[in-house]
């Protein structure tokens, strides 16, 4: 079953967004008015910073140690269905294309001493993370990044998937 939420972004996300989006927009209208090369690369890196926006704010101000000093309506929500899903006893797997967001994940967990395994591009023992994640109770949620545990893995244990946010390619994903 495949539920997709919706939720609002914090009164911060909302600020942060709007002066990226103003800021990035007038940069490709000069771009573009002075016939100067790197539009198409301007407007997809402008588009990969409003999504990290709507992440969460630690996400574009480099800072994901902060975070509790920032707002995110979908961390809130994050929360919210990792609660929901502890509290029935399933096994979560969180996938997400910033290690940032993975790093904020991750001491969110360790705050709440929730257990959790992870992989990423430079794991190095993935086949272990995984058997972790499988076999031992105390492990409940499984952090991936998109790259890095799109391929190989087994994660059957898990009845709950959270794509926190979702890769560029469909098909990739």
């Amino acid at each position: 079953i495949e539920e997709i939420s919706y939720i609002d972004m914090s009164e911060e996300q909302d600020r942060m967004y709007r002066q990226i989006f103003e800021t990035g927009f007038h940069d490709a209208e000069l771009l573009e008015a002075n016939n100067e090369s790197g539009l198409s690369l301007h407007i997809f890196a402008l588009l990969n910073k409003l999504k990290q926006v709507c992440d969460h704010p630690c996400l574009v101000t480099k800072s994901p140690t902060d975070y509790l000093n920032h707002e995110s309506g979908k961390f809130e929500l994050f929360k919210e269905l990792l609660r929901e899903a502890r509290e029935s006893g399933q096994k979560v797997v969180v996938f997400t294309q910033y290690l940032d967001m993975m790093r904020i994940l991750k001491l969110y967990l360790d705050s709440e001493s929730i257990g959790y395994a992870s992989i990423h591009g430079q794991t190095k023992d993935r086949k272990g993370e995984v058997e972790r994640f499988r076999d031992d109770p105390e492990c409940e949620v499984f952090i991936a990044s998109l790259q890095a545990g799109g391929v190989g893995i087994d994660l059957i244990s898990a009845s709950v998937v959270i794509h926190y946010d979702r890769w560029w390619n469909p098909a990739k994903e």
